[in-house]
């Protein structure tokens, strides 16, 4: 229906708002900043790291969906998830 694509419409704008702008990237650079200096350029990868993976996936999931509750008045996190 048209209501269905122009909603996802709208959800995939306001996501592609959120991307760009300065407080996103602001998250991420802080999170780079705070985990960097652990990484090593080596063939095998740490354990460690995937720790870090998850709390930098669990960050950003959070962020995004603080800013499209936001935006998108009828949002509910399952449509996050379905992109």
């Amino acid at each position: 229906s048209s209501d269905v694509c122009s909603s996802d419409l709208l959800f995939a704008e306001a996501l592609q708002d959120i991307v760009i702008e300065d407080s996103f990237e602001k998250m991420q650079n802080d999170f780079c900043e705070k985990y960097y200096k652990i990484f090593e350029e080596k063939d095998e990868n740490k354990l460690e790291y995937t720790k870090i993976f998850n709390e930098y996936t669990k960050t950003t999931e959070d962020f995004l969906e603080k800013e499209l509750s936001k935006r998108v008045k009828e949002y509910k996190v399952d449509e996050f998830y379905k992109y």
